[in-house]
């Protein structure tokens, strides 16, 4: 009986410590769009000419392809990870799980328009550099208002959810309260303001990478702490039941 709970609780020891270096990837996503956000583009109401040169090179699909779609996904899994540990602790459940829901109903929205940005995009803009006359009608259908509506739904849930998250990591051992709330104001300032403000959306991405650093290194050090009085722990337990098997024996 005690080796099968010995072996249950290593289980739920690795378990927890996979889930908080899980963690690292909110500060990973968080470079990842700052990366993404640092080169704003011009605005194709005023500046439709310019607009089409930058949408038209391979930075900016690699920008959509890697900084937003793929830091999204990682964004998810690292969201996923923090949900996990506050749902262990077994408080502030509901934040950490309509935190969770926000951050993957938000993300695809935006992901719907990233992709749209991604391809449509260069290609408004080439119809533009061939001397077409109606490319910025294109523009004007592909962003219309199902466009909008998406890309703003997608965008007002991703700040919603990192402000649940960001309540729901307190709840971890050893995050620091500066680290949550750095980190929960990472998605207003991305998903929100930011869209008005495209600077912003780079003080964002830094919010997210401080604050998700604070994050994993503040549960991960707990975590590894832990670990080890675990690993002491469970020796001493062996040792005394060796020497009571022993006893019992002679």
């Amino acid at each position: 009986m005690s080796t099968t709970t010995n072996e249950h609780h290593d289980d739920t020891t690795t378990t927890t410590l996979a889930l908080r270096r899980g963690l690292w990837l909110l500060p990973l996503a968080g470079a990842v769009m700052l990366w993404a956000t640092f080169e704003h583009q011009p605005d194709p109401t005023t500046k439709f000419s310019e607009w089409a040169r930058f949408v038209t090179t391979d930075r900016f699909l690699a920008q959509h392809l890697i900084g937003s779609i793929l830091g999204q996904g990682i964004w998810i899994l690292g969201a996923a990870a923090l949900t996990a540990l506050a749902l262990q602790t077994g408080r502030r459940n509901r934040s950490a799980i309509v935190g969770f829901t926000f951050t993957v109903l938000g993300a695809a929205g935006l992901i719907a328009g990233f992709g749209v940005a991604a391809f449509a995009q260069p290609a408004i803009g080439h119809l533009e550099l061939d001397g077409f006359a109606r490319a910025d009608a294109v523009y004007d259908d592909v962003y219309g208002i199902p466009t909008f509506v998406t890309l703003l739904g997608g965008a007002v849930l991703f700040a919603l959810a990192s402000v649940f998250l960001a309540r729901a990591a307190r709840t971890v051992d050893g995050v620091p309260r500066w680290a949550a709330v750095t980190f929960g104001a990472a998605g207003p300032l991305i998903g929100f303001l930011g869209v008005a403000i495209g600077a912003l959306q780079t003080v964002g991405s830094l919010a997210a990478i401080i604050g998700g650093i604070g994050i994993a290194h503040g549960a991960t050090n707990r975590g590894s702490r832990s670990e080890h009085n675990t690993t002491r722990s469970n020796a001493a337990r062996v040792r005394s039941e060796g020497g009571h098997h022993v006893t019992d024996a002679a």
